[in-house]
């Protein structure tokens, strides 16, 4: 059960990570207008 949530964790981890990317790109892009 333990590693089932591990493995949760990291996956939901691991979406989010492409996500901060976006977000940065989009300050930077405000910023640039």
């Amino acid at each position: 059960m333990l590693v089932h949530q591990a493995a949760k964790s990291f996956k939901l981890w691991f979406n989010y990570e492409p996500d901060v990317v976006n977000v940065l790109h989009e300050i930077e892009r405000f910023k640039n207008e």
